[in-house]
């Protein structure tokens, strides 16, 4: 657990104090994971008083989205921006853990209560 907690700081704190290169990083992975988040919760919200299959292939599309998007966003921040790749994942994941939380919580009281 202090390890989450000292990654969430790095994502948070690299944003203001860190170098050039660990800020682009972590703005880019906060703005990829915002992107990937916005367009899962979506999902999820479209998904509402649909059948458990469709529950499930939105959570699935939604780990697919954030997949492509943390390989997407972190070669662009290393190649092409010049930025931290450690500074991307910090910032991405300071962002994924509480959208997924959210994510989970959308999720759980409709999977036992879902149509088959």
């Amino acid at each position: 657990m202090a390890a989450l907690g000292c990654w969430l700081a790095i994502g948070v704190a690299g944003a203001f104090v860190g170098s050039a290169d660990l800020r682009l990083g972590v703005w880019g992975g906060w703005a990829t994971a915002g992107l990937a988040g916005a367009v899962t919760l979506a999902g999820v919200a479209w998904s509402e008083g649909r059948t458990l299959p469709a529950l499930l292939q939105v959570v699935a599309v939604g780990f697919f989205v954030r997949l492509v998007l943390l390989v997407v966003g972190l070669v662009a921040t290393i190649r092409g921006l010049g930025g931290s790749g450690l500074g991307f994942c910090a910032g991405f994941f300071a962002v994924y853990l509480p959208l997924q939380i959210v994510e989970v919580a959308a999720v759980s009281p409709r999977r036992a209560g879902a149509r088959p």
